[in-house]
């Protein structure tokens, strides 16, 4: 093996030319399988970090209207004491905070509300102090905190933090811990700051938080028993689901349970794009094989002769085939270690591609072990994979055939054939790949331009919470968004400001109309909620159909009112005219005629009708919406949206010394554009296009090349014949046809088998896209075409050399 190595590696340099393009070539292929291998390894294939991560299921509750919906605080107690399947059940919920004191400027801190059980579930334990314990996680409990591993770095890592109060939301709460360096809240996109008990946070309002009916962002992690499988977990929360609808049918009828692995849960969104480009970057290793294959084939005519005499003189098969598929094996390892270079370079490159916020906190995307073995078993398989054929074809014992084809100058009328066929297999993998790129274009960009009902241009956003012991009273709250507005309208290039919380959707609720046939319960009509400001629907382009929009004269002390959109109107009021309808949250058959903030009249008259806006992106349906004056129904927390006559981003270096005139310890957090805010919803999408338009392009790439080095090879060992067809007459026009005609019918064949294998694959990519077919006839026409006329110019230039020829030197040869 080393003597093969050795004369593998000599044969390598004496060919310079030729080893770096294979060499090249093979580094494409290669590193981009490296490259996708690292995403596919990071977000699919590596483990949760956390101990038996396959045993970790995430929770929803689900009901006739939603499938999936925040869990029910009293609901979950019950799933915790009635459950025998987990080792522990978990409720957590996302929470910002506003960090003030010390020294430095307020900042937002990303927090989780969780209770004691998460960290015994997630096995982990505090790295300075302690974990909460179940007596700290209760209503009524002191105001606690675990600081996050990074967070605590930030304020400086002191070693004595355990014991001291930090100021969250203006309120004092005792540091009792650090977690881990490394250790990560699964379900967030960002390293958690802070955390907190959420059973003392459901006891600071108790009224609504422990009332069934309320599901207020929360959801569930479980561990499972040994032995237990998810099956086995849904059918015991299901029995438990039943028994609480018998007990509390007016909250629990319809509710059930969702469970799902947690690991699933937390790619789905992911998983579709990068099986797309795991298939498609294959295809394209397959096609790097394919075009080296035949470029050693090429080769194999030059070295036939050399192989034939060493048989001659007593080689036997097996000890050539060696030597030939050592040369392979090494061609492959080189490509490989310059391909891990380049998958090296791109994964450092993919944060810049990527919004870090689209991706879960824990997946660490890196060049590591696992990639570098993939890396050498995909290497030392495309060198045998490539190898293999020219290998073969060289070990046929022929040796006088071979000597007198190498004579001649003549190939091999089967090594021919056999090249041809590599050809028409490079041109069908690359329409493959030249029709998922476009396909994967015209869907990415139906996804950003299709109107989702509201206007992103030349929006700013902004988060911002206030503290609400500070501003516990709603005017207090309303009054300082109020002059935020107006100070923010007075910056130059602003038009309109306004606020919303949610932005886009996210919160739902019940909905029955004044006077109507009450539905059964479990299948009332639900709505999205936003509790909008001034000019919101102005500020984002929404367009009214009938009566008016929201303005400043809806304030806490007028009529209860709301807008609506033409879907709602259209469910509860067929055919009539919405403007002066009223409707409420919830059902009249359910109220608690006990509650102290019950309203004497729930009512909400309808004063405007607005389109029906995609509230989850263009490629989801979304429910029916419902705006209300955020002055009627005021919240501590919102998102200004500011609107520009130019670039938003200008405006944000100047939005925290606004807010700062008038809070100075409240901060602005998350500033982004309503374009960077949409387009994280399409990362996988937007991934998908790139990297496929990447493949596709290399992919014709290399069918040039196979189709040129097959004619420009088949017009240099036809060089006799040609001279021939001249001598006798010929004209140029002939002897072009003649060399055109044979790399044409490689392209038209190949463009047939690619068209065969896009109908084959369409069921499953249809399922990727949005608002394209990829049976679309003018899609596979113009690819075709595309490529026909790559065919052309790749067998036209040897067709032209031809007619360059001597034909003494070629009649003579």
């Amino acid at each position: 093996l080393f003597s093969d190595v050795r004369f593998a590696l000599r044969l390598l340099l004496r060919n310079p030319g030729f080893s770096l393009i294979t060499v090249l070539i093979l580094a494409l292929g290669i590193g981009l399988n490296g490259v996708i291998f690292s995403l596919l390894h990071a977000v699919v294939l590596a483990p949760l970090p956390f101990d038996e991560p396959d045993r970790l299921v995430f929770i929803l509750e689900r009901s006739n209207k939603f499938r999936g919906m925040s869990v029910s605080y009293p609901n979950f107690l019950d799933y915790r004491d009635r459950q025998k399947v987990f080792t522990h059940i978990a409720a957590h919920r996302d929470q910002t905070y506003n960090l003030t004191g010390g020294d430095g400027p307020p900042q937002q801190l990303s927090g989780i509300h969780v209770s004691a059980s998460l960290f015994p579930l997630l096995r982990t334990e505090a790295y300075l102090g302690r974990v909460f314990s179940e007596q700290e996680d209760k209503p009524g409990a002191p105001r606690l905190a675990l600081l996050g591993h990074g967070f605590w770095t930030r304020m400086g890592g002191d070693p004595q933090v355990v014991g001291t109060a930090i100021l969250l939301d203006a309120e004092p709460y005792q540091v009792v811990g650090v977690m881990p360096e490394g250790f990560v809240y699964p379900l967030s996109q960002q390293r958690v700051d802070v955390y907190t008990s959420i059973g003392r946070w459901v006891g600071e309002n108790i009224d609504s938080r422990m009332e069934r009916g309320n599901h207020p962002g929360i959801t569930l992690t479980a561990r499972l028993k040994p032995a237990i499988t998810v099956e086995q977990a849904r059918q015991s929360m299901d029995s438990i689901s039943a028994a609480l609808e018998a007990e509390f049918p007016d909250s629990n009828t319809g509710v059930a349970t969702s469970i799902t692995l947690l690991q699933e849960r937390l790619t789905r969104d992911l998983r579709p794009a990068l099986l797309v480009l795991t298939i498609s970057v294959f295809l394209l290793l397959l096609l790097t094989c394919v075009n080296v294959a035949n470029l050693h084939l090429a080769r194999s005519t030059l070295r036939s002769a050399e192989v034939a005499i060493r048989s001659a003189l007593g080689a036997g098969r097996k000890r050539v085939f060696r030597q030939l598929l050592t040369e392979s094996v090494l061609q492959g390892l080189l490509g490989g270690a310059v391909g891990l270079g380049l998958a090296y370079w791109a994964v450092r490159l993919l944060p810049r591609l990527i919004d870090p916020g689209a991706i879960p906190a824990y997946v660490k995307v890196e060049v590591g072990p696992p990639v570098l073995v993939f890396t050498l078993l995909v290497s030392l398989a495309t060198g045998m994979l490539f190898g293999l054929t020219p290998a073969l074809q060289l070990i046929r014992p022929r040796v006088a055939q071979t000597l007198r084809d190498n004579v001649r100058g003549s190939g091999g009328v089967g090594r021919h054939r056999l090249r041809s066929a590599f050809v028409v297999a490079e041109v069908a993998l690359a329409m493959l790949l030249l029709v998922g790129s476009v396909l994967f274009i015209q869907s990415f960009r139906y996804l950003t331009r299709t109107d989702p009902g509201f206007v992103a241009e030349n929006l700013l956003l902004f988060e911002l919470a206030l503290p609400v012991k500070e501003y516990e009273d709603d005017k207090r709250q309303t009054l300082f968004f109020s002059q935020l507005r107006e100070r923010l309208r007075s910056l130059p290039g602003v038009s309109r400001v306004s606020h919303s919380m949610p932005l886009l959707g996210g919160w739902q609720s019940t909905v029955t109309g004044e006077g109507l046939p009450l539905p059964p319960i479990g299948d009332t009509p639900s709505t999205e909620i936003q509790r909008v400001g001034p000019d919101y629907f102005e500020s984002v382009g929404l367009r009214l159909l009938e009566g008016r929009f929201l303005n400043e004269q809806d304030r806490s002390d007028s009529r209860t009112v709301s807008v609506v959109d033409e879907r709602f109107a259209e469910l509860l009021w067929p055919g009539q005219d919405p403007i002066g309808k009223r409707w409420r949250f919830g059902r009249p058959d359910q109220d608690d005629p006990d509650e102290e903030d019950a309203p004497e009249d729930p009512y909400l008259e309808v004063v405007g009708v607005v389109n029906h806006v995609k509230t989850y992106g263009v490629q989801n349906d979304s429910r029916i919406q419902a705006y209300i004056p955020a002055a009627q129904s005021q919240l501590p927390f919102t998102t200004f949206i500011v609107q520009t006559t130019g670039d938003p981003a200008a405006i944000g270096p100047l939005l925290q010394s606004e807010v700062s005139r008038l809070d100075s310890k409240i901060p602005v957090a998350d500033v982004r554009t309503m374009e960077q805010h949409l387009s994280r919803r399409v990362v996988p999408q937007q991934l998908a296009a790139a990297l496929l338009t990447l493949f596709a392009s290399l992919a014709v790439v290399l069918a040039v090349l196979g189709i040129y080095g097959v004619m420009a090879f088949s017009v240099a060992q036809r060089e006799r014949e040609v001279g021939i067809r001249m001598a006798l007459g010929a004209g140029n026009r002939q002897v072009v046809e003649l060399i055109l005609s044979q790399g044409l019918r490689m392209t038209l064949l190949g463009l047939g088998v690619g068209g065969g294998l896009v109908l084959l694959l369409a069921p499953f990519v249809d399922s990727q896209l949005f608002a394209v077919d990829i049976r679309d006839p003018w899609i596979l026409s113009l690819t075709g075409i595309g490529l026909f006329a790559v065919g052309l110019v790749a067998s036209l230039v040897p067709a032209l050399r031809a007619l360059r020829l001597n034909l003494a030197d070629a009649l003579q040869g």
